[in-house]
C-alpha cells in the first residue's frame, strides 16, 4: 500500500517543466530557465518567476528559512 503523505505533498503540477520546455526555457543551453544566464553570472528569471506563480494553489506564507529547511529535509 502507498504511504499517506498528507496534504503537504499534494498540489504539484507536473506540466510546469513541459511548458517551460515548450517556451524554450531550457536553462544554460538557451541562457534562460529558472535563471537568466549571462556568462558565469546568473539571476532569477523574472518571466519564469511570474509564470511559476500561476501554478501556486495556495500560499502557505512561509518564511524563507522555513522553505529552505523543507527543501533540505526532504
Amino acid at each position: 500500500s502507498q504511504a499517506d503523505r498528507g496534504s503537504r505533498m499534494t498540489g504539484g503540477d507536473v506540466r510546469l517543466r513541459a511548458i517551460m520546455v515548450e517556451k524554450g526555457w531550457l536553462g544554460k543551453k538557451t541562457g534562460q530557465g529558472f535563471y537568466t544566464h549571462k556568462g558565469k553570472k546568473k539571476e532569477i528569471n523574472s518571466d519564469v518567476q511570474a509564470f511559476v506563480k500561476s501554478f501556486v494553489a495556495r500560499d502557505l506564507k512561509l518564511e524563507e528559512k522555513e522553505i529552505q529547511d523543507r527543501i533540505v529535509s526532504r
